[in-house]
């Protein structure tokens, strides 16, 4: 019987030399398939608008009627793990991260994005559609009611309260899975199905349909959100409620700051 092991042993071991002397790789699973970071979708529609409530008066305010949006609706994403306690603002494109400065609770939470109905605008020989428009994203932390507001800060250089952006994504990520959900993030944009949204001088943009999504991987999560609008930086708030405590971390797509150095 030991001398049977021995032969098979042997054999084993001269087929995987032949194999690597024949110039034929040794059959390996990639790393990036390994860990494929999965994705979610399918957020939920809902017409409380909780968090957001506060910030809709003034978007209207902001836009003259004929752009003014007719409505507001949430998208509720599924939970998300923050397990590190240490969150990094990304940009799309580039993949450039900003680390909070914040020590946030470590677990599992909600995610929700701010929708507006936009009325579009009437291209020539042909009639306005009505398309809907990003306009907040937020982390909710907490159940408890938004006492203030009070601009985020980041770990190293970066303008208080401002997440760099040049391109039409952003996200928030565990800091811990950084690393792990680089290559995939960045390449994500093209694998994404596009359709085509009116803008109001008449052409048309070719726009993700699959954002608001989700990305699960072993060390953390990632929460992206389609913006729209790029080349400079978005307004990025720390909701904190009566005691200091943590209730949301919010990034408004609808102010973002022209002419940030990047």
């Amino acid at each position: 019987m030991r001398l049977i092991i021995i032969w098979i042993a042997i054999f084993a071991c001269a087929t995987l030399v032949a194999q690597c002397f024949s110039g034929q790789p040794v059959t390996r699973k990639p790393l990036s398939e390994t860990h494929r970071p999965e994705v979610v979708t399918g957020f939920s529609k809902r017409l409380e608008l909780g968090v957001f409530e506060a910030f809709t008066d003034e978007i209207l305010r902001s836009i003259d009627p004929p752009q003014r949006p007719t409505g507001f609706f949430v998208l509720a994403g599924p939970r998300l793990r923050f397990p590190s306690g240490r969150i990094a603002a990304v940009d799309g494109p580039g993949f450039e991260d900003q680390q909070l400065a914040f020590d946030f609770p470590k677990g599992t939470f909600a995610v929700e994005v701010l929708m507006a109905r936009q009325p579009g605008t009437p291209a020539p020989g042909s009639p306005a559609r009505a398309y809907d428009d990003p306009q907040m994203g937020a982390i909710l932390f907490s159940a408890k009611p938004v006492a203030r507001w009070q601009p985020a800060s980041f770990r190293e250089d970066g303008e208080p309260g401002c997440i760099v952006t040049d391109g039409g994504t952003v996200a928030f990520i565990d800091s811990g899975a950084v690393q792990d959900l680089a290559d995939y993030f960045f390449a994500l944009p093209d694998r994404l199905p596009r359709s085509k949204r009116p803008r109001p001088d008449g052409e048309v943009d070719l726009v993700m349909t699959d954002y608001p999504l989700g990305l699960r991987a072993p060390k953390g999560d990632a929460f992206l959100m389609r913006t729209g609008v790029g080349d400079g930086c978005f307004n990025t708030s720390y909701g904190l409620a009566a005691d200091g405590s943590i209730v949301a971390l919010l990034v408004d797509f609808t102010g973002v700051v022209e002419g940030h150095e990047e």
